[in-house]
């Protein structure tokens, strides 16, 4: 899975922010994640049924 996957992040849920960055559409979110370094603590920001939730994740690539 991919590191949203890993938060727990589910069908429907809307990412709004990685880190300190807004994301508005899938391009900010991969600009976001590329900046990101492998076994780094970040927060994202998740709309879920109408509510806002912060989620911990730990940053852990996977090798394709």
């Amino acid at each position: 899975g991919s590191p949203a996957m890993d938060a727990s992040v589910e069908r429907g849920d809307i990412i709004l922010r990685v880190a300190d960055k807004r994301v508005r559409s899938l391009e900010d979110y991969v600009r976001a994640m590329r900046e990101i370094d492998q076994g780094q603590l970040i927060r994202l920001l998740i709309r879920r049924e109408e509510r806002n939730q912060w989620h911990n994740v730990l940053v852990a690539f996977r090798r394709r």
